[in-house]
């Protein structure tokens, strides 16, 4: 799976949690979850596996 699909998966779960909690709770308060995946770095070393195996 490449990085930017296993972002978007990221962000789009997080904002279907928010937006349930939203509605579940009533508050806003949720919203500060949408942090979470903005702290998230990913790498891949899929640079370094295709170099070993050339």
């Amino acid at each position: 799976m490449k990085m930017t699909t296993a972002y978007a998966i990221t962000w789009i779960s997080t904002a279907l949690a928010v937006s349930t909690a939203i509605v579940v709770t009533g508050r806003l308060l949720p919203l500060w979850a949408l942090l979470i995946p903005a702290m998230i770095s990913m790498s891949s070393d899929d640079k370094k596996n295709v170099a070993e195996e050339n």
